[in-house]
């Protein structure tokens, strides 16, 4: 035990350390924190983390992203029709070659690209730093070639919104985006069935070429700008409010995971205000305990054998129809008396002579005198197993 004590005590990295009142300054950004968990929580924030490199096309306009040219076109006809547009052909090189300077070009010797891996060549604390050999690695280098249109000769009015109509030689530009595609991480994966662009859900069939794909950058998401509630036409200042406003308009479905004692925390979290349901308890004489049905409590908590009492009655048509079947008493016709002449049998309930009577057997349980729970069999656990796979399947569709 002592030498598991000292370990503890000896690491530097256990949390206990990491909670230690000390003031520690980031690496980077020179912000002081009061112990070194907070620190190391604050570094993480620093770590670049590289993308999958993606043909995406980008409305400048509105900031949309689409998967392909003719969607952009489409969006760009519907959405946009009164913006006048560059028509620019951009082509960006993935892994670009450095090509000799043309006669147009100043003359400028363009250095060697630094094959040294960027782990060799980070500095830090007192070291000289040079932030030129890190940003090669972080900045991919690319050519553009960008090709300017005539002049639009053709169009010589304004036109409002409403009105907007294109002259036989005016067609809107677009700009196009050429990026070299690559191998992507879904490429290198061994599927058995090939790829398509739909993609099929229980109630729900889509076609991807056809979504639209807006940024979710924070920086385009506080944006300043005017958008309306497509649900209560409500208008917002950003996007990013917009959408902590739509969470009003969701509508949640019952509760489907976890048991009964779940659902009550639950409940007494998310919906307090609900009024709680009065349930009716009674206290076993037994074992003192509260339970809501007796058959449960009796076969969970007091779960003894007992042999139930049997008794045959003679009783009359008319007292036998006032019998119900209960827990603990249970009624089965066995039978009828023999009709004799002459011969009259008087009922065990309420002692009228009759010529016929039913032969009743009642079996009487105990309290406490249930019988042991039946075990399970693999076609109920294989029932358990069904039944939680459709929770599964309910569960997955939120």
């Amino acid at each position: 035990m002592s030498t598991c004590m000292n370990k503890t005590q000896d690491d530097d990295n256990s949390y206990k350390a990491l909670r230690r009142r000390v003031e520690v300054p980031c690496e980077f950004c020179d912000r002081i924190f009061k112990n070194r968990f907070d620190s190391v929580v604050h570094n993480s924030s620093h770590i670049i983390i590289p993308l999958i490199k993606q043909s995406l096309f980008i409305c400048d306009i509105c900031n949309s992203f689409f998967k392909s040219q003719d969607d952009l076109n489409v969006h760009h006809l519907n959405k946009h029709p009164d913006i006048f547009i560059k028509h620019e052909e951009i082509s960006y090189d993935a892994y670009p070659k450095i090509k000799e300077p043309t006669e147009l070009s100043d003359s400028k010797e363009i250095n060697n690209v630094i094959t040294e891996p960027i782990k060799n060549r980070l500095k830090f604390e007192d070291d000289d730093v040079t932030f030129k050999g890190i940003l090669k690695d972080l900045v991919t280098e690319c050519k553009v070639n960008v090709q300017i249109c005539d002049q639009w000769d053709n169009v010589t009015k304004c036109y409002e919104a409403s009105d907007a109509k294109f002259s036989e030689g005016f067609v809107k530009p677009i700009v196009h985006v050429k990026i070299e595609e690559e191998k992507s991480l879904v490429d290198k994966l061994v599927l058995d069935e090939p790829l398509t662009d739909e993609y099929l859900y229980d109630n729900f069939v889509g076609n991807a070429n056809n979504q639209k794909f807006e940024s979710i950058h924070y920086s385009l998401l506080v944006k300043p700008g005017i958008f309306n509630c497509r649900y209560c036409y409500t208008s917002f200042p950003d996007r990013f409010s917009l959408i902590q406003h739509e969470v009003v308009h969701m509508k949640i479905g019952k509760y489907i995971a976890g048991n009964h004692y779940n659902l009550n925390k639950h409940i007494q979290k998310h919906h307090c205000n609900i009024k709680k349901i009065a349930i009716e308890t009674k206290k076993c004489e037994k074992c003192r305990l509260k339970y809501r049905k007796c058959h449960r409590h009796t076969r969970d908590y007091n779960s003894e054998v007992v042999t139930p009492s049997v008794k045959l009655l003679k009783v009359c048509d008319l007292c036998i129809s006032f019998f119900r079947c209960t827990i603990r008493k249970k009624y089965y016709v066995k039978g009828t008396t023999k009709d004799e002449l002459g011969v009259r049998y008087p009922c065990e309930v309420c002692g009228i002579l009759h010529f016929k009577l039913k032969i009743v057997e009642r079996i009487t349980n105990y309290q406490y005198g249930f019988k042991s729970k039946k075990k399970k069999t693999n076609e109920d656990r294989l029932k358990l197993i069904q039944h939680r796979l459709k929770k599964l399947n309910l569960l997955n569709k939120y």
